[in-house]
């Protein structure tokens, strides 16, 4: 609940604090709402670019999956033929090794695809708060962006 003035001054001290503020002209309202048009039109294309990057990721994921279980199962029956005790170790020891390799190697192609993603997405973002601050700059005063400008 609101209080009330205990004197007049008080009233008058609050009157000339709210007769300060500015209300905002329907062309500032019309700015406004297209600044938020472009900012959700922005936020919804880096939704798609990270939603299309999970898909892709997901999908190569399965692949490096499935490869890895073909060549499990080939070295399961390599390892399960009879041979001598050295070529076997000599082809685990292969098997290990490009195994370890083929897993290096998915992990970076992730991560490219991830960062590759993520830096388009970082550009789209970037632009619009580029373009709010010129937004800004043009709705304010030249003197306020000069100043921010200035530290920046």
């Amino acid at each position: 609940m609101a209080s009330l003035p205990r004197s007049m001054a008080d009233a008058g001290e609050r009157g000339t604090v709210f007769g300060d503020m500015t209300h905002p002209a329907s062309s500032d309202m019309e700015a406004f709402v297209a600044a938020t048009r472009l900012n959700l039109a922005t936020l919804t294309a880096v939704d798609r670019i990270v939603m299309e990057c999970a898909r892709v990721v997901a999908r190569r994921r399965m692949e490096i999956v499935q490869q890895s279980m073909a060549e499990v199962t080939g070295a399961v029956r390599t390892m399960s033929s009879p041979q001598a005790s050295q070529v076997k170790d000599a082809k685990q020891f292969e098997l290990l090794k490009r195994t370890c390799e083929r897993g290096a190697s998915s992990t970076k192609e992730l991560r490219d695809l991830i960062q590759h993603s993520s830096d388009e997405a970082t550009t789209l973002l970037n632009a619009r708060v580029d373009a709010l601050d010129v937004e800004l700059c043009i709705t304010r005063d030249l003197a306020v962006c000069l100043i921010l400008e200035g530290a920046t």
